[in-house]
């Protein structure tokens, strides 16, 4: 009796387990479905497409006014004066103002004749005076909103260094210009050597001269010399 009770318990027990095992490999599975279905569902992509500017009513930005510009190039004449040459653009009281601007940094009432000069005009108003003072600086006049600025300026060049080498034949002057060197070249000799030389009696054919001379240069043309390096001057009788 005892053994067939013992033998009901083993087999209710083992029953027990039996169930529970399977109970808790049907949680495992119904878990492991759920987290597939998540994994998944975070693995999906999101794909973008661009959609023509046309059909969305973007419009482009209106384009800048382009500004109509205009230099005058110029040489100040005899007589002319800084109100001749604005009168047509600017007022009497304008002009008055601006030569007074002009007072501490170039009195305009020192234009000289023949030196350059240029004015620009945007859209037919006058934007910018420039008058060279010599060939080291100019003078500026800018006008913006109402309103005049005056300043003096080095003028820009580049500068190159040169040797100038000839022999005289009848003349200083003629063998400097035969090398296609500009009359100042020979002056600027003659000043030089001129206390030891006199270049209207001394002066012997096959003389020469060597000198070393910066050119300068603005926008790719000759303007004129700087300084003066060295120089050398042999006389035959000397």
């Amino acid at each position: 009796m005892i053994k067939r009770i013992l033998a009901k318990k083993k087999l209710w027990l083992g029953m027990t387990l039996l169930l529970s095992g399977w109970l808790v490999a049907g949680f495992l599975f119904l878990d492991n479905r759920t987290t597939e279905k998540s994994g998944a569902s975070s693995e999906l992509s999101i794909t973008t497409q661009a959609v023509p500017e046309s059909e969305i009513g973007l419009t482009a930005a209106p384009a800048e006014p382009e500004v109509e510009t205009r230099e005058v190039v110029g040489t100040i004449k005899r007589g002319e004066t800084l109100g001749s040459l604005l009168g047509d653009y600017l007022s009497r009281q304008d002009i008055c103002c601006l030569a007074e601007e002009c007072e501490h940094t170039f009195p305009v009432r020192g234009l000289r004749a023949g030196r350059p000069y240029c004015l620009l005009f945007e859209d037919g108003s006058f934007r910018c005076f420039t008058y060279e003072i010599d060939a080291d600086e100019q003078l500026l006049i800018n006008y913006e909103s109402e309103q005049f600025k005056v300043s003096k300026e080095k003028i820009s060049y580049q500068v190159e260094r040169a040797v100038v080498a000839g022999t005289i034949r009848s003349s200083l002057f003629l063998t400097v210009s035969e090398l296609k060197e500009l009359p100042e070249l020979a002056l600027r000799l003659a000043n030089i050597f001129g206390w030891d030389i006199d270049f209207m009696c001394d002066l012997r054919q096959g003389d020469s001269f060597r000198v070393l001379i910066e050119k300068r240069y603005r926008e790719g043309q000759f303007a004129g010399y700087g300084k003066l390096l060295a120089a050398e001057f042999v006389n035959r009788d000397e």
